[in-house]
């Protein structure tokens, strides 16, 4: 098992989207700026799987 740490507090998406105007009277759901910070801090620090374009499924095991 390969293993990196990320530091940062993982951010619980479900209470990070807002609801914003879109066009024609509709809502759009839009993440916050919260959610938009941690993931780039996220890519900034992820170097073992940068640009490695998974298109599988994978597990991702988080201690914290």
């Amino acid at each position: 098992m390969i293993t990196e740490t990320i530091y940062g507090q993982i951010v619980a998406k479900a209470n990070h989207y807002q609801a914003v105007p879109g066009k024609n009277g509709t809502k759009r759901i839009i993440k916050d700026e919260v959610i938009r910070a941690y993931e780039r801090s996220f890519i900034a620090q992820c170097k073992t799987y940068r640009d490695r374009r998974i298109s599988s499924r994978f597990r991702l095991f988080v201690k914290v």
